[in-house]
């Protein structure tokens, strides 16, 4: 059986996560993914194309709350951003 753990923040996600990893359940967790598929020299040039060098800072770390004001604020460029990272995820 799959199943989907989705809600908003401070739902207690983490809490039901702890429950089904007590049970012997497999767990995989997408944010983690796509955090470590944004150190990855390929996401970076991606995101780059699609957002500007304005999301990084000098030391080329994504900054998050930037993009997240980005996209936030404009539907398109959050659909730029699932066709960056939706691919990167399915494959991991």
């Amino acid at each position: 059986m799959i199943v989907g753990l989705t809600a908003g923040i401070g739902s207690g996600k983490s809490t039901v996560l702890e429950m089904f990893k007590q049970q012997g359940a497999a767990v995989l967790i997408a944010d983690d993914i796509v955090r470590r598929g944004y150190t990855t020299k390929a996401l970076k040039a991606k995101m780059k194309k699609a957002f500007g060098e304005k999301v990084f800072t000098a030391r080329n770390v994504l900054q998050r709350k930037e993009l997240a004001k980005i996209v936030f604020a404009n539907k398109k460029k959050l659909k730029q951003l699932e066709e960056i990272v939706h691919p990167f995820v399915f494959r991991e």
